[in-house]
């Protein structure tokens, strides 16, 4: 292209706005996806490329700008689908409720499915409840211990504790 077909034989300032060619630009934008605007002047804009983005659990995908991926608000840079885990808990009693749960067998290294409920199942003693996190199997025997001494109704008998 010929300088007097960009228009620029017809600057008579500094000031004069640069030309553009028409052309597509073509720089390669931080995404590493193409500018698609023709020639301009300044920075390219952001990236309006459309592109799949799976959500957390990687069961559902949608199409989105590609700039919205790194740029946008929460709800743009992580897509969350609807879907409602119905996976077991660590405890095999109760199910996870967690929306787009992300959680594969063998790896919840942030321990979405250990279940943090407490069992309150009733202990062998019949008196007290389990405060541990629910749990498989047995409970634990009952922690409580008296600390002070235990004697008969008659008094004759003393048992210093801990009972």
């Amino acid at each position: 292209m010929s300088t007097m077909s960009l228009g620029l034989d017809n600057r008579k300032s500094c000031l004069d706005p640069i030309p553009v060619c028409g052309l597509p630009c073509g720089k390669v934008l931080p995404c590493g996806h193409k500018c698609k605007k023709s020639c301009h002047p300044g920075p390219c804009s952001k990236c309006t490329e459309l592109v799949t983005q799976k959500c957390r659990c990687q069961r559902n995908e949608r199409k989105i700008e590609c700039w919205k991926t790194t740029e946008g608000d929460e709800t743009e840079k992580q897509f969350l689908c609807e879907r409602i885990c119905r996976k077991y808990l660590s405890c095999k009693k109760h199910k996870c409720q967690r929306l787009c749960c992300d959680v594969t067998k063998g790896n919840d290294p942030d321990g979405h499915h250990l279940c943090i409920k407490v069992c309150e199942k009733p202990l062998s003693c019949g008196n007290h409840t389990c405060n541990d996190f629910c749990h498989i199997g047995d409970c634990k025997p009952c922690p409580i211990i008296i600390n002070h001494p235990l004697s008969c109704i008659c008094g004759k008998t003393v048992r210093n504790p801990p009972l």
